[in-house]
Parts: C-alpha cells; sequence; structure tokens
C-alpha cells in the first residue's frame, strides 16, 4: 500500500512538473533577444532627378565592376561623387575606386544634369555595362565637353568605360555634425 502511494505521489509530483516546465519553456523560448529586424526599402531623401531611388542594394563602382564582369549588363544602384557635367548636361561623370571611367546619362529620356551636381555624392538606379568606346566616340564626347584641340588630337586608343544608363538619381543630403 505504501508503495502505491508513494508512485500515485512520484506521479502526480512529475506531472505537476511538467505543467510548469512546459510552459516556462515556451515563454523562454518565445523570448528572443536578438530578432531581426526586416524593414521594407524607403526612397532615398535629397534632390531626385528622374524616377526616386530606393536604399536597399547600393553598390560602389568596384562592386559593379564585378558583377558586370560575369554579366554583361546588370540593374543595378551605384553611389558615387560626380566628378564633371558635360557641357550639354546629357552626361555626367563620376569619380570611382576604379580605373575605368563611369559615364552616366538617362537614355533617351530629355533630361540633361545641372552643373552644380559636380561635387556631390549621387546615388543612381538603372542598368550598367561595360563598353569600348572607339577613339571618333571618345573624340565626340571630347567635343561635346568642348575639350581643347589639342586634348582630343592626344586620343588615340579605344577605352573601356562603366556607362550607366540611369532612370533616377538622388543628390544625397549633407549631414550636418
Amino acid at each position: 500500500m505504501k508503495n502505491l502511494i508513494f508512485e500515485n505521489f512520484n506521479f502526480k509530483m512529475k506531472k505537476s512538473f511538467i505543467c510548469f516546465l512546459f510552459p516556462l519553456m515556451i515563454v523562454t523560448g518565445c523570448q528572443n533577444g536578438g530578432k531581426i529586424k526586416l524593414r521594407a526599402p524607403h526612397a532615398i531623401k535629397g534632390l531626385v532627378i528622374g524616377d526616386s531611388v530606393l536604399d536597399n542594394n547600393i553598390k560602389d563602382s568596384g562592386s559593379l565592376i564585378a558583377i558586370i564582369a560575369h554579366n554583361n549588363t546588370t540593374k543595378a544602384k551605384l553611389r558615387g561623387i560626380v566628378k564633371n557635367v558635360f557641357k550639354k548636361g546629357t552626361w555626367l561623370q563620376l569619380n570611382g575606386d576604379t580605373e575605368k571611367e563611369i559615364l552616366v546619362n538617362f537614355g533617351s529620356r530629355a533630361i540633361s544634369f545641372p552643373q552644380s551636381l559636380i561635387g556631390k555624392e549621387v546615388v543612381l538606379d538603372g542598368e550598367a555595362r561595360l563598353e569600348t568606346l572607339s577613339v571618333d566616340q571618345q573624340k565626340n564626347f571630347a567635343i561635346e565637353n568642348e575639350i581643347s584641340e589639342a586634348e582630343i588630337s592626344k586620343i588615340n586608343a579605344f577605352k573601356e568605360v562603366l556607362l550607366f544608363e540611369a532612370k533616377g538619381l538622388v543628390v544625397l543630403e549633407k549631414k550636418s555634425s
């Protein structure tokens, strides 16, 4: 009889321990201190030319060129500082972290880049590709940019450049310190 009482007591202890432990495990298991917060991409704030640009998957010129080396063209977002705006405003040149020149236009859209972009940090959204410019194409760019005849006469070889056809550009706002 004592044995039966002891077994019954032991069973009740196990049952109450499980009833206590199980909810405790659920509560502590659901408390994830290192939660990953997901958020949707947002439009970048700043002066927008063309379409707005979202703040996800932005590349620098070096990593973009590495991607293009495997694919001939790619849709991308590129961040850089405007080095030059051609005189007619149809092309701009970015400073890059590669030896390749980066030329940007809006394709068939009639959008001109203002000269005030020079020195500003921008983020572009569009399509990038590596292209080899002939001597004649380079000379046409030089004429459009009103380069001197002496400089134009020095152009005598093909040159590979990164061409970026933008659908949107955002001039980044400077953060106040």
